[in-house]
């Protein structure tokens, strides 16, 4: 997955406000009527496909008819962004920020509302 342009992030929070699948078509107008009514289809289609590319909308063709489409979880897409930032910012995973902010500071109590917290999170998994 890759991070979204600005462009590209305003366009799936479209997608993400339809209803999904969407095929083409709807998508193409859907883009339109949102952001400019003179969008050309190869414009458009140009920042389709590199969201495709990017993972965050996936394609499908049923039966050689027009495409469709769905885009990724919105949750998952903001964890990805807050992973990447760290990663990038930081130069660690999101593992070892807990750790670096837990610290030597960690008491019995604080430990175990972060035991709580992960396993509230595998039951999620």
């Amino acid at each position: 997955m890759e991070k979204c342009s600005n462009f590209e992030l305003e366009i799936l929070k479209l997608v993400w406000s339809l209803k999904q699948p969407i095929d083409s078509v709807n998508l193409h107008r859907a883009i339109r009527t949102a952001f400019d009514e003179n969008m050309s289809e190869a414009k458009i289609s140009v920042y389709i496909n590199r969201m495709v590319k990017k993972e965050v909308l996936i394609q499908s063709t049923a039966k050689g008819k027009y495409c469709t489409y769905i885009a990724i979880d919105k949750d998952e897409y903001q964890k990805f962004i807050v992973n990447r930032e760290v990663i990038k910012n930081m130069g660690k995973s999101v593992e070892e920020l807990v750790v670096a902010l837990i610290g030597k500071e960690a008491n019995e109590n604080s430990l175990d509302e972060v035991d709580k917290m992960i396993k509230l999170l595998s039951k999620k998994i």
